[in-house]
């Protein structure tokens, strides 16, 4: 695990889907997770569409026609098929006021099968001063958004802590556990039901099409010499890492 300088510690919650041929069922998978956001949390929901300079930023209403629209724009060609691997990434955000706001990126209707259907949500910057008290509701929404999205992998991802690993994703698997992380069965099965559910945890269940694992009570932190070590240790648990 590489040594990262001192940063603000941020949170974003990660997701990615299998592409389909069928890319209607990420589309709509998408929506959902758009949805579950607003339900558990309003204040993070998408308001407003992404653009160049934020005052000039469209408000989103909210429907999947236009979410449609957004991320796949050829359903609208005259032909209403949409053409293979094309995909637009689209990002929208929670508030006008950058330290209250979040951010969030979706990238759906993939088939190219070298590519993933992604799901993002950035946590606003005020989440780690509150982080305690918001803990309850980052879980809740967490797990709301695998059950939409059915991602084959997830995680709740402190952003400096992050840069330890390089990348959060090596072959085949994870690079290692973060606070909040989900596997689907096929991952399960790479990684091992055994190790899963014998590594050290706070919290590991089944959940949805494969297992739910919280690293600790409280968001990670990358200070803190304690849950480092925990974070490694549940790694090494996993084989994800030496």
């Amino acid at each position: 695990m590489q040594q990262t300088p001192k940063q603000i510690q941020t949170y974003s919650m990660v997701l990615w889907r299998q592409s389909e041929v069928d890319r209607s069922g990420s589309i709509e998978a998408g929506y959902r997770a758009l949805q579950a956001v607003t339900s558990i949390n309003e204040s993070w929901g998408p308001r407003y569409i992404a653009a160049k300079k934020k005052r000039e930023a469209e408000r989103f209403d909210g429907t999947f026609a236009r979410f449609r629209r957004l991320v796949a724009p050829d359903f609208d060609s005259p032909t209403g098929e949409m053409a293979p691997g094309r995909s637009r990434a689209v990002s929208f955000f929670s508030s006008m006021d950058d330290s209250h706001s979040s951010g969030i990126m979706v990238t759906v209707g993939v088939s190219d099968p070298n590519q993933v259907n992604s799901f993002v949500l950035h946590l606003p910057n005020t989440f780690r001063e509150k982080n305690v008290t918001e803990s309850p509701r980052v879980i809740a929404l967490f797990r709301e958004c695998i059950t939409g999205f059915d991602p084959f992998w997830g995680a709740l991802v402190n952003n400096p802590n992050s840069l330890r690993f390089n990348h959060l994703w090596s072959e085949d698997r994870p690079t290692a556990v973060h606070w909040l992380n989900y596997a689907d069965d096929d991952l399960v099965q790479r990684i091992g039901r055994e190790r899963i559910c014998g590594a050290p945890m706070q919290r590991t269940e089944r959940w949805e099409h494969g297992y739910y694992f919280q690293l600790t009570e409280d968001p990670l932190n990358d200070e803190s010499s304690l849950d480092l070590t925990t974070q490694v240790n549940a790694s090494a648990a996993l084989g994800l890492f030496a």
